[in-house]
């Protein structure tokens, strides 16, 4: 029973309430004078309750006596209260202040050295088909030996490197434009990138610094990385071949 009890508390009843409930449970019926007798409540507590008893479905009464609904009417109850608490929940939800979505910052990372470098463009042909790349660089550049063969093994995997180079760099674009999935395009001679810059997949990796000890930025995030997908395409159509 006590458990009982703690469940009509759970749904909303109050102690007299649950005190007058459970004891017509027990007796089957009563008067407010025999309740009186079975619970340590004042006659008014206890009228009180059976009056919220009887509004709340539950409980009836015939002349003085009063006894228990069939147990239907407190499942009916229960859902009564589910339903209200449904609706009370909808209202509220809409009187409350639309959130406010943080905004994602990007992941910024920075890579230091030949080796740093290496490991982001190793990454770049295993998650995308693509690089778009403004700045190239132009003889003599960093890690010759390792962009020698990692043009090979892209063209290999079909991956496709689209390069805008400095007019400085002619030479060496001329050449990279001869291998399978290349496209090679120069700035005007007035026009310069002092720094490379690759787009690919949601990423953006800035290389900048001397040729002896470069820095790479890589810079994670879909609206970064689109921003300057965009601007590759404006400079890409402003180029010569």
């Amino acid at each position: 029973m006590t458990k009982f009890k703690e469940l009509l508390r759970s749904i909303g009843l109050t102690d007299s309430e649950v005190s007058v409930y459970s004891q017509l449970l027990e007796v089957k019926k009563a008067t407010v004078s025999e309740l009186m007798k079975r619970l340590s409540l004042h006659r008014p507590n206890i009228y009180e309750a059976l009056l919220r008893l009887v509004k709340k479905g539950l409980v009836s009464n015939n002349s003085k006596d009063y006894h228990i609904n069939d147990a239907e009417k407190l499942l009916d109850y229960i859902e009564v209260m589910r339903s209200e608490l449904q609706d009370k929940k909808d209202l509220i939800a809409n009187l409350l202040p639309e959130p406010i979505e943080e905004e994602c910052k990007p992941k910024v990372s920075v890579f230091e050295g030949y080796k740093a470098l290496k490991s982001v463009f190793e990454e770049m042909l295993r998650i995308t088909d693509c690089n778009h790349c403004i700045g190239a660089w132009d003889y003599p550049y960093i890690m010759e030996w390792f962009f020698k063969n990692w043009h090979l093994r892209r063209v290999q995997e079909g991956f496709n490197d689209k390069m805008i180079f400095n007019e400085s760099g002619r030479e060496r674009g001329e050449e990279l434009s001869k291998l399978p999935y290349s496209e090679v395009r120069f700035l005007d001679k007035h026009a310069h990138s002092p720094a490379a810059i690759n787009v690919y997949a949601n990423k953006v990796f800035i290389i900048i610094g001397s040729k002896t000890n470069p820095i790479g930025i890589l810079i994670e995030d879909e609206g970064v990385s689109r921003d300057f997908l965009a601007y590759f395409n404006v400079l890409w159509e402003n180029t010569t071949k």
